[in-house]
C-alpha cells in the first residue's frame, strides 16, 4: 500500500491544491470546522461559491490517525422543496451528482477505481435536514463499503436517522 504522511487534513490539502491549480480555474480550501482546523475535514472546491453543495469536491478527512482522501458528491434535495429550505440546498440541472451518477452507470467510476492500484471505500451518509446545528442530534446514516474485483463489501453500518435502507448483509 502506498502511504504518504501529513501532519493534518488541512496539510495534506494544502499540498494537493498546489499540485492541481492552474491559471484556468481556481480551486478554494475550505475546512468543516474553521475554528479546529488542523482537526478538520478540508475540502479542495472548484470556485469560491459557498456553499459549494452542487459541486465534487474533493475532501481530506481525519479518521483516527489517518488521513481519509476522495472525492465528495453531494445529493440535493428534489425541487418540490423548492421554498421550503434555501435554494442552496435544492438540486438543479447545475449538480455535480447528475454526472456523477451517469458515470456510475457507465462504468466510468469502477474504471477509475481500478486504476488507483490501493483498497478504495465507497462511503454513503444521508440525514434529516435540519434548521440549526444541533451536536446532540443522532449522527447522520452511513454505509461504508470497501471496493474490491469490481465488488461492494460492506464494513460498516450505522442506521441510527432511518434516512438510508437498510442494506443487505
Amino acid at each position: 500500500m502506498n502511504i504518504t504522511r501529513f501532519a493534518s487534513p488541512r496539510v495534506a490539502a494544502s499540498s494537493v491544491v498546489g499540485l492541481l491549480e492552474d491559471k484556468r480555474r481556481k480551486l478554494t480550501l475550505r475546512p468543516w470546522n474553521r475554528f479546529d482546523s488542523d482537526h478538520t475535514t478540508w475540502w479542495i472546491v472548484p470556485g469560491t461559491e459557498w456553499p459549494a453543495y452542487r459541486y465534487g469536491k474533493y475532501v481530506f478527512a481525519p479518521i483516527g490517525d489517518m488521513i481519509s482522501c476522495g472525492l465528495y458528491v453531494e445529493k440535493g434535495l428534489g425541487a418540490s422543496t423548492l421554498g421550503m429550505y434555501s435554494p442552496n440546498l435544492v438540486m438543479d440541472a447545475g449538480w455535480q451528482w447528475h454526472q456523477f451518477i451517469r458515470d456510475i452507470e457507465t462504468g466510468k467510476v469502477l474504471e477509475a477505481a481500478n486504476k488507483v492500484g490501493m483498497p478504495l471505500f465507497l462511503t454513503l451518509s444521508s440525514d434529516i435536514v435540519r434548521g440549526e446545528f444541533d451536536p446532540l442530534a443522532p449522527k447522520s446514516d452511513e454505509l461504508v463499503f470497501r471496493v474490491e474485483d469490481g465488488r461492494l463489501e460492506k464494513i460498516r453500518e450505522r442506521l441510527d436517522v432511518g434516512c438510508l435502507p437498510l442494506w443487505p448483509s
